[in-house]
Formats: structure tokens, C-alpha cells, sequence
């Protein structure tokens, strides 16, 4: 089974704010890739740090971003030695428009293989993206910025007994 995902949270902005804050690389970086080096602009490559490049594949304003990456280039360091996976997972925002107002994001990742590093990487993206999802929303919804100080993680060598 490949380990596919979606998370998703709701923000009380319209969609348009929301959409050009996740776009815009000043605010991208402020609550989820500090070292983003561009905006998300359709058919370009946006590093978001040392051997982190994504692609961005399409853009619908208001609506959806896609992007894509190799996994073996996105891995912690602890999961980079040796790794050999040579292949792409791709990642699609959505916007939407909520009943209620606001707007509803969804962040959808999927294109993982059923490797273990694979699935190890798969879990840490989906809490990272949930982790963006939280931050946005507390930087849109209560003006409060959660990533400073930035925290530090744990040493998965240890917890995955690499």
C-alpha cells in the first residue's frame, strides 16, 4: 500500500488572502520554508533549502497549487545516506471557499512507493504539512507566529532504531 495522504484545516479568510499567502515566498517563509527562494509560479523549480527543490507544476489562482519533488532529495539527513529512490510524489493544495466563510485547505501528498524509507519520509511529510496548516492559520487567524523560535525535532536514527 503506498502511503498517501490529505490534511486539512479551515482559516477565516477569503480564499484569495489565503491563496497569496501560501504563493508569495515572504509569507511562505514566514510560517513553513524559511529559506524559499521564489514564489510558487507555474513551470518553475522553487528551492526551499539545501538539495530541497520542488516543482511547480500548475497553478489555478484561488483554486489549486502542484507540486512535485524527489523524495530521496527532500529526506532528513538521517534517511539521505544511501538513498537511491529515484522517483517523484507530488503535492496539491486546494482552496476553497467554506460555507460557513473562510476558506477551506486541503493539502493532499501522494506518489510515495511502499519502500520503508518511503514510508517513514510519507509520515513525517503529513505531520510537517499539518504542522504548516496549523501555522498558517494561527499567522492568518490570530496574527501569532509559531515558528519563532523554530523548535528542534527528534533523532529518528534512534526512534526508527536505523
Amino acid at each position: 500500500m503506498n502511503p498517501n495522504f490529505a490534511v486539512y484545516t479551515h482559516i477565516n479568510s477569503p480564499v484569495e488572502d489565503v491563496f497569496k499567502t501560501v504563493v508569495a515566498k515572504e509569507t511562505f517563509a514566514r510560517f513553513f520554508m524559511p529559506d524559499c527562494n521564489a514564489d510558487l509560479i507555474e513551470g518553475t523549480t522553487v528551492s526551499w533549502g539545501e538539495d530541497c527543490d520542488v516543482q511547480v507544476l500548475k497553478v489555478v489562482k484561488n483554486e489549486r497549487i502542484e507540486i512535485s519533488f524527489k523524495p530521496s532529495n527532500m529526506a532528513i539527513a538521517e534517511l539521505k545516506q544511501g538513498d537511491k529512490r529515484d522517483y517523484d510524489a507530488k503535492v496539491v493544495f486546494y482552496f476553497e471557499a467554506a460555507d460557513i466563510g473562510g476558506t477551506m485547505v486541503t493539502i493532499c501528498e501522494y506518489g510515495w512507493q511502499d519502500d520503508r524509507r518511503s514510508m517513514l519520509q510519507s509520515y513525517g511529510h503529513c505531520a510537517g504539512w499539518q504542522d504548516m496548516l496549523c501555522t498558517l492559520k494561527a499567522h492568518m487567524d490570530h496574527g501569532i507566529d509559531l515558528r519563532n523560535p523554530p523548535g528542534i525535532r527528534p533523532n529518528y536514527v534512534v526512534l526508527w532504531g536505523n
